[in-house]
């Protein structure tokens, strides 16, 4: 049987919208150690390792998730423009839709996590002097669906929106990134828009 757990710690600060359980369209980032490349594939066999009925919602309701709607998401991911079904459940008790996204995925964003901090690994390489794992050229070379334009995008986007608050709470781009950043902003690495995003933990992918 599979062990499943939910994160909920969601510290207060500046960042969280005083009106979180307001919001009517919630994400949840599902997370898992060990994942797969993303594919529509395997995005529904992480689906069918969900009990969908005892995720609990925002409204503080267990029990009462179903099924409702799949929209349609593309992702740049290994030089192949994916075109993914992503599943919203509803709760039946207060009638809020959460979006359920693989947590390698960042909201609104075609590039996918992994690609995103490795790019601004590499701006950190070149500002401080510094090592880094890949540079610009291979970030592009290994995904050549990223271009020069969405790496000087996303710098800028993380300059603007995610440096300051990395340095407040003392934040590297490790293994604990993702966790970190639900922790303390209530949404994914990132993720731009303010709407909320919870994390849920998958210890076993069937």
């Amino acid at each position: 049987m599979s062990n499943r757990r939910k994160f909920t710690s969601v510290s207060p600060n500046y960042d969280c919208p005083k009106d979180f359980h307001n919001f009517h369209n919630i994400m949840i980032s599902l997370f898992y150690k060990n994942y797969k490349p993303i594919s529509q594939t395997s995005y529904n066999n992480l689906i069918s390792s969900l009990r969908i009925h005892n995720l609990t919602c925002t409204c503080g309701m267990s029990g009462h998730m179903i099924k409702h709607a799949y929209y349609k998401r593309l992702v740049k991911y290994f030089c192949v423009e994916t075109l993914l079904k992503i599943l919203r459940v509803k709760c039946k008790h207060c009638g809020k839709t959460h979006a359920l996204l693989p947590a390698q995925l960042i909201p609104y964003s075609q590039i996918p996590l992994d690609d995103t901090v490795a790019i601004i690994n590499a701006w950190q390489g070149l500002e401080k002097n510094i090592y880094a794992l890949k540079s610009y050229e291979e970030i592009m070379a290994s995904n050549h669906l990223i271009d020069f334009s969405n790496v000087k995008y996303i710098i800028k986007q993380f300059k603007d929106h995610w440096l300051e608050r990395l340095k407040t709470y003392v934040l590297d781009l490790d293994s604990e990134l993702v966790i970190n950043c639900f922790k303390y902003f209530g949404r994914q690495f990132m993720q731009i828009k303010r709407n909320p995003n919870i994390l849920f933990f998958l210890n076993h992918i069937t």
